[in-house]
């Protein structure tokens, strides 16, 4: 599923948190698919992506509970990572938080 073929609103609220911004989803998120949840960021002006990238501002992660109890991570929360001990302007946000925003 490429998440880059969902349009972006252009008409969104530029006040969003999400609007003009790059996101990315990894594990499974449990109240919507993950197309429902990208779709949701688009209409607020954000940009949906496949993967991490230099380009990349939220990282939203669902569970990985019987990946991350083995201490394993996936390979998008690891590279989110490692720009961010780069110094990237990147922040990694759990689902509960990112339906918060």
């Amino acid at each position: 599923m490429d998440l880059r073929t969902i349009k972006v609103a252009k008409e969104a609220d530029s006040n969003s948190v999400f609007y003009g911004r790059n996101i990315v989803f990894t594990g499974k998120l449990n109240v919507f698919s993950r197309r429902e949840a990208a779709e949701l960021v688009a209409s607020k002006g954000g940009i949906p992506q496949n993967n991490v990238t230099k380009d990349t501002n939220f990282v939203i992660i669902g569970s990985f509970e019987d990946v991350m109890i083995k201490g394993n991570k996936s390979s998008k929360l690891k590279k989110a990572e490692k720009l961010i001990s780069e110094g990237q302007d990147l922040e990694i946000i759990g689902e509960d938080d990112f339906y918060k925003m």
